[in-house]
């Protein structure tokens, strides 16, 4: 199994972190997102 590795560029790792973060990130923000609409929803009715 030593040869897969080699198949993946060595920033294969930093690189999916990074994606990781990135859709941890944007998960967030469309949650409080999604929040502050609904907030505003119940605000203006």
């Amino acid at each position: 199994m030593g040869h897969v590795n080699k198949q993946r560029p060595p920033g294969a790792t930093v690189g999916a972190s990074q994606e990781r973060r990135f859709v941890v990130v944007t998960f967030e923000v469309a949650i409080v997102s999604q929040a502050r609409y609904a907030l505003h929803n119940s605000a203006t009715k």
